[in-house]
């Protein structure tokens, strides 16, 4: 694999410039497809299947696999923690790429970090 999860955060980190909108919706992003990205590579490797039966895309099927305690190899607390850090990101992330018309500040990109680098946290215990 020549791009693994913890590079989306790296370039997250990298948008530095809190001044500028556009760098921080790429913060929001890039943050938040680190934890997505890692939270299902997690759901990958555990072996655990997504039940056809999860309702929305792919993104909201992972969050529901995670607040369902699905993944045999978390514990049901972690599982929700995750699930609600992936929840949130995933809300910001939606703001910052499509609502257009809306400022994204600056603590939307530090809160978007801060949900990546806990997922990783949790999945790195």
């Amino acid at each position: 694999m020549s791009v693994m999860p913890s590079d989306f955060l790296e370039s997250a980190l990298s948008f530095s410039d809190d001044s500028n909108e556009m760098s921080i919706r790429n913060k929001v992003s890039r943050a938040y497809y680190g934890g997505y990205l890692a939270a299902r590579d997690w759901q990958i490797k555990s072996g655990d299947k997504i039940p056809q039966t999860l309702s929305g895309g792919v993104h909201m099927r992972l969050i529901h696999f995670y607040q369902k305690g699905l993944c045999s190899d978390l514990a049901p607390e972690e599982q929700q923690k995750l699930a609600g850090l992936l929840s949130l990101a995933k809300s910001l992330r939606t703001k910052a790429d499509y609502k257009l018309g809306i400022r994204v500040p600056a603590s939307d990109g530090k809160t978007a970090v801060r949900c990546a680098e806990e997922v990783s946290a949790i999945l790195s215990n």
